[in-house]
């Protein structure tokens, strides 16, 4: 009988798109299980953990986005997506990872960067980070992340892209 539900859970599992290019399925722990319970059971949206660096210099858009990539790659949790199976919620591993870069100029940054903040996280497809450069002036900027909490907390993302990223994106 067990394993009859096993069979049927992966054959399940199997018919999902993302499954099929997932390198593995894994159960949610506690605290994801109640993020994503809360996704489902309401309309509002969770709100996104934040981290706010302000620097100056000469700013490679190209290797932002490499070291951003690196930085995902070896993350297994910015790698995850959540979907579901036979009402059980599972986190897929996927290859590669997905981040969200978006460049604002100063003037209009405000109004558009409020509506990229709040937009909803798609859990089962991703991005689940995202990431925004404010151009302030020719030498002055500004790197907001924003993650859902189901992948990452306040501790883990400033910490990590600190050390990850941060020191090498910069020509100063």
């Amino acid at each position: 009988m067990q394993r009859q539900k096993v069979d049927a859970f992966e054959a399940a599992l199997r018919l999902l798109p993302q499954a099929r290019e997932a390198l593995g399925a894994y159960p949610l722990s506690s605290e994801q299980k109640r993020l994503w319970l809360l996704a489902q059971l309401t309309d509002a949206e969770t709100l996104p953990v934040m981290a706010c660096y302000q620097f100056t210099g000469t700013m490679d858009i190209a290797l932002v986005q490499q070291n951003l990539s690196a930085w995902v790659a070896h993350s297994e949790a910015l790698r995850s997506v959540f979907v579901e199976v036979m009402g059980q919620p599972v986190r897929l591993l996927m290859p590669m990872g997905q981040v969200k870069l978006e460049y604002f100029q100063q003037l209009y940054a405000e109004n558009d960067l409020a509506e990229w903040v709040n937009a909803p996280f798609d859990l089962g497809l991703g991005p689940l980070l995202r990431i925004f450069i404010i151009r302030i002036n020719a030498q002055c900027y500004e790197l907001r992340l924003c993650g859902h909490p189901i992948v990452v907390d306040e501790y883990s993302l400033p910490v990590s892209y600190t050390h990850l990223t941060l020191p090498t994106i910069l020509r100063v």
